[in-house]
């Protein structure tokens, strides 16, 4: 089975300076468009895919639906591919008002803090093995993830031991699985090194925050 993992476009809380995770916008206009172009980038790939699982958020959910016209695929929501909560009480706040209204909380999380609300790192980590395992378990040959930047970060740093360098909006991760056993086969606008030592900037930090 393959299992292509893909990220939606730009969403209106990007548009708006908006802190995202579990804030649940939907596509901005670009983020459309890039909806549409990832559908002609996975048409490429392969001729026929059985099922489009989507996160419950809306801008992976919209992009689902795009896919899915165009691919003329169904749809089925997974929880497991939401994205992780990385903001906690942050989310959905702009995050210029978040330095005047929650000066505190706002530099707690700047100091790579955990902020009440959110998702520990851990406990994301063990959600993407159960979304792994649930993958094994299904019997198709091809299905797209319509999910988000950290669940894909997680897969590959966690899963693969690699480090991520970098997750553009519309990439495409695909994990072929045989026997169980699980390989990178394709990245498009992603890049990713094998050395787990190089040294890693704070946004990345902020990431792992427990």
């Amino acid at each position: 089975m393959k299992v292509y993992f893909v990220r939606h476009g730009e969403s209106l809380d990007d548009v708006y300076n908006e802190y995202g995770s579990w804030s649940d916008r939907e596509l901005s206009p670009h983020g459309v468009k890039t909806a549409f172009r990832l559908a002609g980038k996975l048409k490429k790939l392969e001729d026929k895919y059985d099922v489009i699982l989507t996160s419950p958020l809306k801008r992976a959910a919209q992009t689902a639906e795009i896919l899915g016209s165009e691919l003329s695929v169904r749809i089925s929501e997974e929880p497991h591919l939401k994205e992780r909560n990385t903001y906690g009480l942050l989310s959905g706040v702009n995050k210029d008002l978040a330095i005047e209204e929650y000066p505190e909380m706002n530099a707690a999380f700047l100091e790579g803090k955990y902020i009440h609300g959110a998702e520990r790192y851990n406990d994301f980590v063990e959600r993407m093995k159960i979304l792994m395992k649930k993958l094994k378990k299904l019997k198709y040959n091809n299905v797209i993830c319509s999910t988000h930047g950290h669940v894909i970060t997680a897969i590959i740093e966690e899963l693969f031991d690699k480090t991520r360098n970098s997750v553009s909006n519309g990439c495409v991760l695909g994990i072929e699985i045989v026997d169980g056993k699980m390989k990178i086969f394709h990245a498009d606008g992603i890049t990713f090194t094998d050395d787990k030592e190089i040294a890693r900037g704070i946004a990345y930090r902020k990431f792992k925050v427990e």
